[in-house]
């Protein structure tokens, strides 16, 4: 039985959904790969969410869909964190968006969300790519970021 956030993801219609796991999942779009995490994010979800972003094609643009996550520790928080640096590495950027009010504000207190821009709907974090891709300046809540290339 799909629980909501499942239902969420499957209405957005992706292209290519593929599945590590349970809690991750990551489809493939024209523009961007979408990678969406649900449930716990934490040290037993934490390796598959960086085998996730180690999946995604160099110069992608990942958007991170944090509406399904109920939880996160501090070992999700390092593989959130590790997986935007190794997009950024490979030439892509990467943005968040949906993150539940706990989770966003420890995205703000961790300073994540100024890394790689949290916003509040997809639509939002795909503008942003949008603007990034234009600009050649990081997708970020900080403009003054430049693109790791």
């Amino acid at each position: 039985m799909m629980d909501a956030a499942d239902r969420d993801l499957a209405s957005r219609g992706p292209s290519n959904p593929l599945s590590f796991d349970p809690e991750v999942r990551v489809c493939d779009e024209e523009s961007y790969t979408l990678l969406a995490a649900i449930g716990d994010l934490d040290r037993t979800v934490a390796p598959t969410l960086r085998q996730a972003f180690a999946s995604v094609s160099p110069a992608i643009a990942v958007i991170v869909d944090l509406s399904g996550i109920t939880f996160i520790d501090s070992a999700g928080l390092g593989a959130l964190i590790g997986g935007i640096r190794l997009i950024r590495e490979k030439g892509g950027d990467v943005v968040l968006f949906g993150a539940p009010p706990t989770v966003a504000s420890l995205l703000g207190t961790t300073g994540i969300d100024r890394i790689a821009g949290a916003y509040g709907t997809r639509d939002d974090a795909v503008a942003a790519l949008t603007r990034a891709a234009t600009t050649g300046i990081a997708a970020t809540n900080c403009p003054d970021v430049p693109r790791i290339r």
